[in-house]
């Protein structure tokens, strides 16, 4: 029989003490075993690296769960689960991206993140051509767009700041305005006005009556101011030979 002192210390006897013993050693032993099933477990889900084979077909068919491979010919990582081969992951092939120090061509981009969204970019014949809203622009030389008069350089809200031309503004194959380092042109279908040049002026297209006039009866210039002299190309007059004129006519009450 089993004597707890004032200390709590348990007496027992040497039956006892064995029986004590005895079960409790089992309740230990019934708790390592649980620890120890409950470590294969938990080793069991850890990968193991067991090495390369040449194709996917060679994987081992005798694996144990946690086995990783190497596939050579596709350099993907594959993982046995127990049923089944897991694929963890294969090597990226980053050849077709843009290398920054030598690129020339970029295909197969259709967004950019930032700043510039596109329905597509394709470059064809040395040209590239951008889809802008179900509306294409190429570029072999100029800016093309696919339908005529189908799109803004700029608008209302948003002026581009300086338009800098070394060649010409041109409207139409006949309408244009072009310049150098001494002259401005401008072209319409049936006059040039020239402007910096020695030469200048507004000056008919074609000789003759079909030509355009300087104003009209309903839009008239308000004053005319010459300094030099007046031409029908073959017989000419001075503005001041014209005053004189003017004043003689005056004078003899020829007019006002």
């Amino acid at each position: 029989m089993a004597i707890e002192l004032e200390d709590g210390t348990v007496v027992r006897s040497l039956p006892e003490q064995v029986d004590y013993l005895t079960t409790h050693n089992e309740e230990n032993e019934i708790a390592i075993d649980n620890l120890a099933a409950r470590l294969e477990a938990a080793i069991a889900g850890v990968l193991h690296y067991k090495g390369s084979v040449p194709t996917y077909a060679d994987l081992p068919a005798d694996a144990e769960i946690g086995d990783v491979y190497n596939v050579i010919d596709t350099g993907a990582n594959y993982a046995w689960t127990g049923s089944e081969w897991d694929e963890l992951g294969s090597s990226v092939d980053l050849s077709s991206l843009v290398d920054l120090t030598s690129v020339q061509t970029i295909t197969g981009v259709k967004t950019f993140s930032n700043g510039i969204k596109t329905n597509s970019i394709e470059q064809t014949a040395g040209a590239l051509k951008l889809g802008v809203a179900g509306n294409n622009i190429e570029s072999n030389g100029s800016f093309i767009p696919i339908l005529p008069d189908a799109r803004e350089l700029g608008s209302s809200a948003n002026k581009w700041s300086t338009l800098y031309l070394s060649g010409q503004l041109k409207f139409t194959n006949t309408q244009y305005i072009t310049g150098d380092s001494s002259s401005v042109r401008i072209r319409s279908d049936s006059v040039d006005v020239f402007f910096g040049e020695s030469a200048g002026g507004v000056i008919p297209v074609t000789h003759g009556t079909y030509t355009p006039s300087l104003g009209n009866p309903s839009n008239m210039f308000k004053d005319l101011f010459l300094s030099g002299e007046i031409s029908d190309g073959t017989n000419s007059v001075t503005v001041a030979d014209l005053k004189a004129l003017i004043d003689y006519a005056k004078a003899q009450g020829w007019i006002s």
